[in-house]
């Protein structure tokens, strides 16, 4: 709940022209550990503002993680500084939006990170006035702590002053307000626009009330409007007051281009426009037009309504903001919208309808349909902003309306509201009218049916201008021919100026196609006892028979899919193997596939070597003829050189499969011995010259070979002869002679010599001696360890500190040791101390020192003895000290600081001793102290404001902290009056003129004056007397004349006129009245509802619809009503009715209608009530109008369809008649355009149909045709047939054989092959005729009985003898002739460069199968597929010969010239690799190589010749060098490569653990240390005590004892063991210093 408190906060905002100047940004440097770092200058040059007269502002923005790190300060061109923050917000993030403005009232110090807003500066910002500002201005910034650097992102200075008014303008007051007190930032911000200025949005961020002050013309026209930003917009009003304090406009959230003054009536002029304005005099550029194309069909509709209008009071209310009539008929093309609104809700409402409707409704204001709902589930304080145009195509008739609604949630309540704020629609309506008729649900003919008309089919209403797609013969008709036109969906398209319509008639030919068989086997494997499985798409209502050449069918031969077993079958190819027949509804076509059964592959498997080490590798063979290898192991894919992994990978097998899918599988064993396991290991890998070393490796090999010789068996002790030794090596022999090798790098190192030395052997406790050692060693553990170094100043700190030893270590670890002896004499002990450092004037401390001594000398000289009491006379004094001598003139000094402070002086002051409860005053007392404690608490420094909470607040006192914490006091007392409570309250905030209210507040007062004055006492009934009185106040005056007010806004409502009206009392049922009453009102509420506005149409759709009234809805919902009564005649009922529906031309019916009515109007005129007609053709429509005794009418109609029958033409082959052979086919056609033919040749249904005599009677023909209406037609021929001879079957003569087969196999190349046929008259005339593949005829001729041809070409042929008869009516005998290619040979060879031989690969290609193969090479043949022979250094010549089962063959000679071997060797620099230096250049030493591959050991690998490679790990890497030449001859050499450490570390010399973050830890730093593998580390004081250990790379000494007490300051020592990566071991020593 949102409550409104009008309390008046007043903010005046002068204006002038802005004079802002912007600069560039950029880094601040951190601080270093010594101190602070440099002011960086970050320059702003400012032009054209000439001298300084008013105070300017500076903004920044700062990123930084610590503000307290910063001083910032602005330097002028002149030089002048002012600081504007020193070390302020602590550890606060960022200046933000950072102002420094002398007007802020919070200063920069007492302020808190980010600092957004307006502070005062530290420096005084008015020290710039009067200076010139042209120039180069600096801002100057540094940090002054180390840890953090920052960014400046941006500066800015404004030198912007307050300006007058203009000659002729005069100041107004522009005061805004906010009825809840948050403000005008909402969204993007509310905003007041006058004269085209905009003011509020986030200028106005809190408050209730906001004021600028303006200048303006007064002789001006003044135009005011509102622009909603966002939500809350009715919380926003605002007054324009003028110089004399008089309100002359006031608005709120609802006002659109209001105003006031000399102004013309501003609008759209156009009369063009939407929304043409008659009363304008001046276009103000806000005429809508509609932005759509209208074409000369069409006409264009447009409405505008532009202004906020209360859209819904409760939830899912729908309200017209606009409605557009529609007079004309048509369909609705395009319609454009432009619709904006924004709500608001609150509390328990549905967020999920939001949204404009765009609604069609009809000329009895039923809801027809949703043309576009916008906006649907957006949020509720979101503006809903919409523009479209949109492709309807919508049936609309006369009297339609197109309304704009919106439904929109807001608050249940009612008080908050949802607003339109402008709606733009315009629409275009096609008048014209095109009918391409009815579509059909679809129409199938088979394929051999007659031409139909497709026009028949669309009704009698379609146009005869129209076009089908896709396109058919007899234009608007569509014929639609079977055998020439496909199955489609046939679309009939009519097209006007505007408008196009379509019918669509979906046609299917059924056409029996050729089945295609799917085989489950491209190719047969020879004696696969696999079943093949053939099939072809099963159709519904088919039937099939198979039918199989070579193999046999398994299971049913009369399915769409058969099994075959070919097992038996021999390796052919058999052409038409497989025949399949399909029969639907008595139509058949076939088709066939061949079958081919191939041979399976042989592999010939081999390798050259059945025993081997592991790691070793085998050569494996295997026949090359084929394409598809499966290796087992895999890796034999891509090469045929095999390496195992393991001693159980000893078996190799492959499955060859060859093109045809056919597979065979072979394998071969071999014996695997594995290599021994070495395993070479050390406790150590680093030792000194006297130590000595256990190796050991794995034990149960019989051979050892190590390396020195010394070593023996698997392990032994090794002791060094020389620290030069560095390597050790180890070969093991095992089973089978395979053997292992493994190496251990050492390190043997030399003892350090000591030459331990002091310069006096008697000191002083404190005094120094010189204590040396050689230098040039790694690590002195010296005894004390305070000593750090081999040559170093030692001060003993005990008596007992009289002896000194030393452990010197080399880098190694190998150490030596040596010890010395002297005398060291004690100092007295001083011990002073004093009771306190810090005392005010007037107190005294207790002095002392340790007693004992015969000389005690201090300062001051006031204090005598080891012990006295110290008065201080001064604060200025700050030190004692005290010297003190002891046995043989040894002297021991201290001191300690001290300071004396001074008291404050108070004088607590007040301004007024005498005020109201709310009323501030003024306390003061003596500046410039450390704290002033208050009470009460509220106030803060020696000067502030109090303003009292309840009456005893008037005790006031003050205690003040000086210096040293130093103390006064002081206090007062005050006299508070308290306030009258007022409590203003209505019981309601709306109402209607006539309506009361009852006022009231709290009594007990005197004096209660009322706005208006009618209201008087503490409690009234009020009656407003006038619609413009907008608010109540209340003053009460209570004791001490102190007042209290309030008051509560009303708005007061006049009732609305109603004034209802018809145009016509009686009417028939559908006839439409116009309904009329007072316009101006928010809302009508009507009954019937579907009447929306003050004028509206209603066509009444019962006899029951004759009651209306309407409720007018008025500002604040004040209503009044009024209602009227018609009389409405319901309408006659008649129907037409046909004896018949279809008839054919020349058929009679019988036409009747209801009866009993005054009056009957047909069309034809011809007909009565009854009537027996034989209708003409044009004579389809029957039509009746009837009148009943109050002059109502009704019609109806009736449609006849009149059919008529065209004559059928029948054709055979094209003609009225034709000769025939026996048995040959002829081509019988009816004429198109009926539904069904009735043929003198049983089972044929369709138009046309291909037909066979069965003998020399049979040739008459007839057929009747009906078209779909039942309608028949008939004719008939004659034709006439021939006998045809027939010669005998064809014979072959080859070889000296005759054979009759019906097809033959012959190789290209072939000639003088003999055909011969007998005839059976020698007087007939004979032909051979030879056809190509593809059916076209290549030759023919020769009149005789036989033939010898030549097959020089690969080709299929038929070769076919005719014996011709009477008419050439002839037989023909076929012979089919394959005549198949010789083998195509090549071959393609490999080297093999480590077995001195050559492989032949057999590439060749052979149709058929292979009978057989023969190489021939030095004299020698072979009979293998692929070959392999023994090189030496001569070339030679290959000859290889193939003879396929057809026996044609081929032959091919290949020369072979053997190609050089290749060298691989190198070498790599630098020759010392360490991660430091981790790059390492390869020197290629390789020939007779092609290609190369570098692999580095570390997954990295290179083809570049002499490849430079970076390591990024440490460790022993093996590179290894693969060559390669062209003929594919490859070796290969691999290297140990060595990556050695360089791990730095190092340890500060001082820390400060002072908790201030910066250099509070001790420990180690340094480059990797992160790959330290063993880590000890510990530091000891000046006694030898460990007071810190750890093995954590990263843990720290904090400077905390064991106890957790802070350690004492002075010199500590550390040492460390580190082991690295690798092992190796490093030792240091060294001292720091702790510092506090």
């Amino acid at each position: 709940m949102r409550y409104l408190i009008l309390i008046a906060l007043f903010f005046s905002i002068s204006f002038s022209k802005a004079q802002v100047f912007t600069g560039a940004g950029g880094n601040i440097p951190d601080a270093t550990f010594f101190g602070p770092s440099a002011w960086t200058n970050f320059y702003l040059n400012v032009n054209s503002i000439g001298t300084i007269d008013c105070d300017l502002t500076v903004c920044i923005n700062i990123s930084h993680n610590y503000t307290d790190d910063l001083d910032i300060r602005l330097v002028s061109p002149s030089g002048t500084i002012v600081y504007l923050s020193t070390d302020n917000g602590g550890s606060g993030n960022n200046y933000v939006g950072t102002c420094f403005t002398m007007d802020a009232t919070t200063n920069i110090t007492a302020g808190i990170a980010p600092f957004t807003g307006d502070y005062l500066p530290e420096g005084n910002l008015s020290a710039l006035n009067g200076q010139n500002a042209n120039g180069l201005w600096r801002l100057q910034i540094r940090d002054d702590a180390w840890l953090f650097s920052g960014s400046l992102n941006s500066w800015s200075i404004d030198f912007t002053c307050e300006a007058e008014c203009e000659e002729g303008e005069e100041v107004y007051t522009l005061n805004l307000f906010d009825s809840f007190g948050d403000g005008w930032d909402h969204g993007t911000g509310h905003l007041v626009t006058i004269n085209g200025v905009d003011y509020g949005g986030f200028d106005f961020t809190t408050g209730y009330s906001f004021s600028y002050t303006i200048c303006l013309d007064p002789t001006d026209c003044i135009d005011f409007s509102f622009t909603d930003g966002g939500p809350w917009e009715y919380e926003c009003s605002y007054s324009l007051v003028n110089n004399t304090g008089v309100t002359i406009f006031s608005g709120d959230h609802q006002t659109i281009d209001q105003t006031i003054g000399d102004c013309a009536v501003a609008g759209c002029t156009d009369s063009e426009a939407c929304n043409f304005d008659p009363d304008a005099e001046d276009d103000d550029g806000s005429c809508f037009y509609s932005p759509l194309t209208v074409d000369d069909c069409e006409v264009v509709y447009c409405g505008s309504e532009v202004g906020e209008q209360v859209a819904s009071q409760y939830i899912g209310t729908n309200v017209n903001y606009l409605t557009i009539e529609i007079t004309e008929s048509g369909i609705i093309n395009e319609l454009f919208y432009d619709i904006n609104w924004h709500s608001h809700g609150w509390g328990n409402i549905n967020f999920n309808v939001n949204n404009a409707t765009i609604a069609l409704y009809d000329n009895f204001g039923t809801f027809v349909q949703n043309i576009a709902v916008i906006g649907n589930n957006l949020s509720i304080s979101t503006y809903q902003n919409f523009t479209n145009i949109l492709n309807t195509n919508i049936d609309v008739y006369a009297g339609y309306s197109i309304q704009v609604f919106l439904n929109s949630p807001n608050w249940g309540g009612g008080t908050w509201e949802s607003y339109v704020n402008e709606a733009n629609i315009s629409f275009t309506v096609i008048t014209e009218s095109v009918d391409a008729g009815n579509d059909i649900q679809g129409y199938s003919l088979c394929y051999d049916d007659p031409p139909i008309n497709l026009f028949n089919f669309l009704g009698n209403n379609a146009n005869q201008n129209g076009i089908w797609s896709p396109t058919l013969s007899g234009g608007y008709l569509g014929t639609f021919d079977p055998q020439t036109n496909e199955s489609n969906d046939y679309i009939y398209t009519v097209t006007g100026e505007c408008l196009t319509d379509f019918a669509t008639i979906p046609i299917t030919v059924i056409d029996i196609a050729a089945p295609q068989i799917t085989s489950s086997e491209d190719f047969i494997c020879f004696g696969s006892s696999s079943l093949v499985t053939y099939s072809v798409p099963a159709n519904q209502g088919s039937n099939y028979s198979w039918s199989v050449n070579g193999g046999n069918i398994v299971g049913s031969s009369t399915t769409s899919s058969i099994q075959v077993d070919w097992s038996a079958t021999p390796v052919s190819t058999i052409s038409n193997a497989v025949v399949i027949t399909e029969t639907f509804n008595g139509c058949s076509n076939s088709s066939s596939i061949d079958a081919t059964i191939c041979a399976n592959p042989i592999p010939a498997l081999s390798i050259d070597n059945t025993e081997i080490c592991l790691g070793e590798s085998i050569t494996v063979t295997v026949n090359q003829t084929y394409n598809n290898y499966v290796w087992t192991p895999a890796e034999l894919l891509n090469s045929n050189v095999y390496t195992p992994n393991s001693s159980s990978d000893n078996e190799i097998s492959v499955t060859i499969t060859g093109e045809e899918g056919c597979s065979t599988t072979e394998s071969i064993d071999l014996t695997i011995y594995e290599s021994p396991i070495v395993n070479l290991s050390a406790e150590v890998s680093e030792i000194c010259f006297t130590d000595s070393l256990t190796l050991t490796s794995n034990p149960g090999y019989n051979d050892y070979s190590w390396t020195p010789a010394t070593i023996t068996g698997n392990s032994d002790v090794y002791y060094p002869s020389n620290s030069s030794e560095d390597m050790i090596f180890l070969t093991v022999t095992g089973e089978g002679g395979c053997t292992s090798s493994d190496s251990l790098e050492i390190v043997v190192n030399d003892l350090p010599v000591v030459n331990l030395t002091i310069d006096n052997s008697e000191i002083c406790l404190g005094e120094s001696l010189i204590v040396n050692t050689n230098s040039g060693y790694n690590n002195y553990d010296w005894t004390p360890s305070a000593i750090s170094s081999n040559s170093y100043t030692y001060v003993p700190t005990s008596l007992t500190d009289n002896q000194i030893s030393v452990i010197v270590t080399s880098d190694f670890g190998c150490s030596s040791t040596e010890t010395i002896d002297f005398t060291i004499y004690d100092l007295p002990s001083v011990n002073l101390s004093i009771d306190d450092t810090d005392i005010c004037i007037g107190e005294s401390l207790v002095v002392s020192a340790n007693s004992g001594y015969n000389n005690y000398v201090w300062t001051p000289s006031s204090i005598s003895g080891y012990t006295d009491v110290y008065f201080p006379t001064s604060s200025s004094e700050d030190m004692i000290s005290i010297t003190v001598t002891g046995e043989g003139g040894c002297t021991s000094s201290d001191s300690l600081a001290i300071q004396v402070f001074d008291l404050p002086v108070v004088n607590l002051g007040v301004d007024n001793s005498e005020i109201c409860i709310g009323e501030t005053i003024s306390l003061n007392t003596n500046p410039g102290y450390i704290n002033y404690d208050w009470s009460p608490s509220t106030i803060s420094s020696n000067s502030d404001t109090y303003t009292p909470t309840s009456l005893t607040d008037n005790q006031i006192s003050v205690t003040i902290t000086g210096d040293g914490g130093c103390i006064s006091s002081d206090n007062l007392n005050l006299t508070i009056y308290d306030l009258p409570i007022v409590n203003l309250s209505i019981d309601d905030n709306y109402l209607c003129m006539g309506d009361s209210l009852v006022v009231s507040s709290n009594s007990g007062y005197d004096n209660y004056a009322w706005t208006p004055s009618s209201i008087s006492g503490n409690t009234d009934v009020y009656f407003p007397t006038s619609s413009s009185i907008d608010m109540i106040s209340l003053t009460v005056t209570g004791d001490g004349g102190c007042t209290t007010s309030d008051s509560l806004a009303i708005q007061v409502f006049d009732l609305p006129i109603v004034n209802l009206d018809v145009d016509n009392s009686e009417i028939c049922i559908g006839e439409t009245i116009s309904l009329n009453t007072n316009s101006g009102y928010i809302n009508y509420d009507w009954l019937p509802s579907s009447i929306s506005s003050n004028s509206d149409t209603y066509t009444p759709t019962s006899l029951l619809d004759n009651q209306f009234s309407v409720t007018i809805t008025a500002d604040g919902g004040c209503t009044s009503s009024d209602s009227l009564e018609l009389t409405i005649f319901d309408l006659p009922i008649v129907e037409v009715s046909l004896s018949e529906s279809v008839i054919c031309l020349g058929e009679s019916i019988a036409v009747n209608s209801t009866s009993g009515y005054v009056n009957y109007d047909w069309t034809p005129a011809i007909l009565n009530s009854t009537n027996q007609i034989t209708p003409e053709l044009t004579e389809t429509n029957y039509l009746v109008e009837v009148t009943d005794i109050n002059g109502c009418k009704s019609t109806d109609d009736a449609n006849l369809v009149i059919n008529q029958s065209t004559p059928i033409e029948l054709t055979v082959n094209g003609n009225n008649t034709t000769t025939i052979c026996i048995g040959e086919e002829i081509d019988l056609v009816a004429s198109l355009g009926f539904d069904s033919y009735t043929w003198s040749i049983p089972n044929v249904l369709s138009n046309q149909t291909t037909y066979v005599p069965s003998d020399l009677s049979d040739n008459q023909f007839s057929v009747i045709g009906t078209n779909q209406f039942g309608c028949n037609s008939t004719s008939a021929l004659n034709i006439t047939i021939n006998s045809i001879p027939t010669p005998s079957l064809i014979s072959v003569f080859s070889d000296s054989a005759q054979t009759i087969p019906q097809s033959i196999n012959l190789c290209a190349g072939v000639s003088d092959i003999k055909f011969s046929s007998n005839i059976s008259s020698p007087t007939n005339p004979v032909e051979w005729v030879f056809v190509d593949g593809n059916g076209a005829i290549i030759e023919n001729g020769q009149n005789t009985s036989e033939l010898a041809v030549s097959f020089p070409i690969v080709e299929d042929y038929i070769l076919e003898f005719r014996e011709y008869g009477s008419q050439n009516c002839f037989t023909p005998q076929q012979i089919e002739i394959k005549v198949n290619p010789n083998p195509v040979l090549d071959v393609s060879y490999v080297e093999d460069c480590y077995k001195d031989s050559v492989f032949f690969t057999n590439n060749s290609s052979v149709d058929t199968t292979i009978q057989s193969v023969l190489w021939s090479v030095d004299g020698y043949s072979f009979n293998s597929y692929n070959l392999s022979y023994p090189l030496d250094n001569d070339s030679k010549v290959f000859e290889l010969s193939i003879v396929d089962v057809l026996n044609c063959s081929s032959s091919l000679s290949t020369n072979f010239v053997p190609s050089d071997r290749p060298y691989v060797d190198f070498y790599h620099e630098p020759e010392k690799i360490t991660i430091l230096n981790p790059e390492v250049s390869f020197i290629n030493l390789s020939s007779n190589d092609d290609t190369i591959l570098w692999d580095f050991g570390d997954n990295q690998t290179s083809d570049e010749w002499e490849p430079i490679h970076t390591y990024d790990s440490l460790g022993w890497f093996e590179v290894i060098l693969k060559v390669q030449n062209n003929e594919g001859c490859a070796d290969s050499i691999a290297k140990q490569l060595l990556v050695e450490n360089n791990l730095i570390y190092y340890f500060p010399s001082s820390f400060t653990p002072d908790g201030d973050g910066l250099n509070d830890e001790f420990g180690v730093s340094g480059f990797r240390i992160d790959k330290i593998q063993n880590y000890q580390f510990q530091i000891t004081n000046r006694w030898g005590e460990i007071v810190f250990y750890s093995e954590d790379v990263n843990a720290k000494w904090d400077g905390k004892t064991s106890q957790g007490n802070d350690a004492m300051p002075g010199s500590y020592l550390w040492s460390v063991r580190v082991v690295d990566e690798l092992g190796k071991v490093t030792r240091k020593f060294g001292d720091f210093t702790l510092l506090r």
